[in-house]
């Protein structure tokens, strides 16, 4: 008997060793049909600008309206992070200001440097007009608060731009008259 049970299971063919792979569940005709405007939506290359656009007029108009005390209270919130016995409390506006805002022109600064060396303003000819744009946007946008506050508040804005254009001018448009 043990010997018929033996030979079963030698005859019967070896257990495949390819990893098994799960089909894919189907998904139902219903969310294809309803998700797929958001696909072309985020496909396009303006995506990213019309939802910035979008959240700045809806927090704009949330700012100014019966509601900015509940704006103002998502701003004062305070957060708290920490290891062990090392914690750091802030606010939201605390981290958009000092955390996210470093982020941005951070990646600002490495998009630009990519441009100006590999892209499609690495030549001067093409580099001028978006640089002057820039220089243009700095100068009506940085006096704006000084001009409409009689204070000189401008200058906190214009220096951080002023000074990432003065680099990328220096290190990639402007030529060197001596070469060292």
């Amino acid at each position: 008997m043990g010997e018929c049970i033996f030979r079963a299971a030698m005859e019967s063919p070896p257990p495949s060793t390819a990893p098994r792979t799960r089909s894919p569940t189907p998904v139902p005709a219903l969310f294809r049909v309803a998700i797929a405007p958001l696909r072309a939506f985020f496909q396009l290359q303006t995506s990213s600008g019309i939802l910035l656009a979008l959240c700045a007029v809806l927090a704009m108009a949330w700012a100014n309206s019966p509601w900015a005390a509940s704006y103002e209270g998502l701003f004062d919130a305070r957060l708290s992070f920490g290891v062990a016995s090392t914690h750091a409390t802030f606010t939201v506006r605390q981290l958009i200001n000092d955390g996210l805002m470093t982020l941005f022109f951070f990646l600002v600064g490495m998009e630009v440097k990519r441009e100006l060396s590999a892209g499609e303003l690495s030549s001067p000819a093409r580099a001028v007009l978006p640089l002057i744009a820039a220089l243009g946007g700095m100068v009506a946008f940085g006096d704006q608060p000084a001009v409409l506050n009689e204070a000189k508040l401008g200058i906190v804005v214009g220096s951080l731009l002023s000074a990432l254009v003065g680099y990328v001018l220096l290190r990639f448009v402007a030529k060197p008259a001596v070469a060292v």
